[in-house]
């Protein structure tokens, strides 16, 4: 096992578990500068919520679910895919890409 030792007067390096210094190169120091994210232009949460309700069958499961979501505080869930018509009994979106009882695997 290595033990680094950083800013000594020996210089950069590091001592072995046999207590031996051995000698290396300065570490080239890296800076973030910026960060540059992106969303999706689709707020679908609603929409999400209200699909995976109709997809349970009884009104306990509905009424666990609505707790969970509510519990999960999720304001906004953005999606690359544009929400479908409603009614939204068979498609999500409006590509088909989320069919209900045929959703694309992982």
């Amino acid at each position: 096992m290595s033990v680094p030792t950083y800013g000594n007067a020996s210089g950069p390096g590091y001592v072995n578990a046999q207590g031996v210094r051995h000698e290396q190169s300065e570490v080239t120091r890296a800076w973030l500068n910026r960060i540059g994210t992106a969303v999706p232009q689709h707020d679908i949460h609603a929409e999400f919520v209200d699909f995976a309700r109709t997809a349970l069958a009884d009104s306990r499961s509905r009424a666990l679910f609505d707790r969970m979501a509510e519990l999960a505080d999720i304001e906004h869930r953005f999606s690359f895919f544009a929400p479908g018509p409603k009614p939204r009994d068979h498609n999500l979106d409006s590509d088909g890409f989320y069919i209900r009882r045929a959703f694309p695997t992982t």
